[in-house]
C-alpha cells in the first residue's frame, strides 16, 4: 500500500511538472550560487557545450549528451562527503575545473550547460538528493535524469581519482522508476506558472 501511494504521488508531481513548468522561468533561472559565475566563465561553458552537442540534431540528444558528458567527466567527492574536507565545488564552473563535487554540483553544471543551448532545464529536489529535468521541444516533454546517479567516477579520500563506465538507466527516468528509487520522490521543484506568477510544487511532508 506504501508503495502504491509513493507511485501514484510521484505518478501525480510529474504529470504537474509536465502540465506547469514555464519554459521561460528554467531558461533564465538562477540561484545565488549561478549568479556568482563569471561572463567569462559562461563563455568558456558555453564552448564547452556547443562541442559537447556538435552532433547532436535534436534537443532529446543535446539532453543526453550532456548528461553523459557530465556523468563522464565529474567525479563524486567523497573526500568531502566523509568529512575529510572542507572544501567543495558547487558552482557551474568550479564543478567543470575541479572534476569533482556532490549531487548539487552534478545537477548545476547539467543545468548550466543546457541553459547555455537555450534548452529549459530544471532543479528538482529529492529527499537529500537533487537532479535534472530537461525540455524536449521536439517531443513537448521533461526528460527526467541524473547524472549524479549515471556516474560512477569516484574522488576518494585519499586523492584518488577511480573512472568507472557511466549508467544509461538513470536517463530518461519515468514516473514509476523514480519512485522505487526513494530518494528520486520529488520534494520540491519551482517556475510552475504564466509568465507572472509563479507556484512551487512542494510534496515533502516534514517541512
Amino acid at each position: 500500500a506504501e508503495e502504491e501511494e509513493r507511485l501514484k504521488a510521484q505518478q501525480k508531481a510529474c504529470e504537474i511538472l509536465q502540465e506547469y513548468s514555464d519554459l521561460e522561468y528554467w531558461l533564465n533561472y538562477q540561484d545565488f550560487i549561478d549568479d556568482r559565475t563569471a561572463e567569462y566563465e559562461l563563455e568558456e561553458l558555453k564552448v564547452v557545450a556547443q562541442e559537447i552537442t556538435a552532433e547532436c540534431s535534436t534537443d532529446y540528444e543535446c539532453i543526453y549528451a550532456v548528461a553523459k558528458y557530465v556523468s563522464e567527466e565529474i567525479y563524486y567527492d567523497y573526500k568531502y562527503y566523509y568529512g575529510a574536507s572542507n572544501v567543495l565545488s558547487l558552482s557551474a564552473y568550479d564543478v567543470y575545473t575541479s572534476k569533482k563535487t556532490i549531487c548539487d554540483g552534478y545537477e548545476r553544471l547539467c543545468r548550466t550547460f543546457l541553459r547555455l543551448l537555450e534548452i529549459p532545464c530544471m532543479k528538482i529536489a529529492g529527499d537529500n538528493h537533487s537532479y535534472n529535468a530537461a525540455y524536449d521541444s521536439e517531443n513537448a516533454k521533461w526528460i527526467f535524469f541524473d547524472a549524479t546517479w549515471m556516474s560512477a567516477n569516484v574522488y576518494t579520500v585519499n586523492d584518488e581519482w577511480i573512472k568507472e563506465e557511466s549508467y544509461s538507466f538513470y536517463f530518461d527516468m519515468t514516473p514509476e522508476f523514480m519512485a522505487s528509487l526513494r530518494s528520486h520522490e520529488i520534494y520540491d521543484a519551482g517556475g510552475l506558472g504564466d509568465g507572472q506568477l509563479y507556484y512551487t510544487l512542494n510534496t515533502n511532508e516534514s517541512e
